[in-house]
C-alpha cells in the first residue's frame, strides 16, 4: 500500500501551496462578514467581503480580478487602511497577509466592539 506525499494530497484537495500554508495561522482567526475596499496599487477600488480576520491575514471574496503581483490596499469602515499581500485565490475567494500584523487590541476591537462589523468565532 503506497502513501501519498504532502503534494499529492495538496492535489487531491484542490489547494495551492501557498493556500494551505496560509491556513497555518500563527494566529486565531474570526469569522466576520465586513464590507470593505480593496484597491490595487495603481489600480481601481472593489467592493469586498472579509469572512475571515486574524491578526496577519483575512479571507476576503471578490468578483472581480485581483492581480497577486502588486501591493492591494484593504479599507475597513472607519479604520485606516492596510496594505497587504494576495498568497492565494481559488476563483473569487482570496487569502490575504498584513505587510504589518494587526495589534491584538485592534482585531479584538473590529471583532468583538462593532458587531454590524463582525462576531467572534
Amino acid at each position: 500500500m503506497s502513501t501519498l506525499g504532502e503534494w499529492e494530497i495538496m492535489q487531491v484537495l484542490g489547494r495551492s501551496v501557498d493556500q494551505l500554508l496560509y491556513q497555518r495561522r500563527r494566529h486565531d482567526r474570526s469569522d466576520v462578514k465586513i464590507i470593505a475596499d480593496i484597491r490595487v496599487s495603481r489600480g481601481l477600488r472593489n467592493k469586498v467581503r472579509i469572512v475571515d480576520l486574524s491578526r496577519t491575514g483575512f479571507q476576503m471574496e471578490c468578483l472581480a480580478f485581483i492581480p497577486d503581483d502588486r501591493p492591494v490596499f484593504m479599507t475597513l469602515p472607519g479604520f485606516v487602511q492596510l496594505e497587504c499581500a494576495i498568497k492565494w485565490r481559488s476563483e473569487w475567494h482570496y487569502g490575504c497577509a498584513f505587510n504589518s500584523p494587526l495589534h491584538e487590541g485592534v482585531h479584538d476591537h473590529i471583532v468583538t466592539e462593532y458587531p454590524i462589523l463582525g462576531t467572534p468565532s
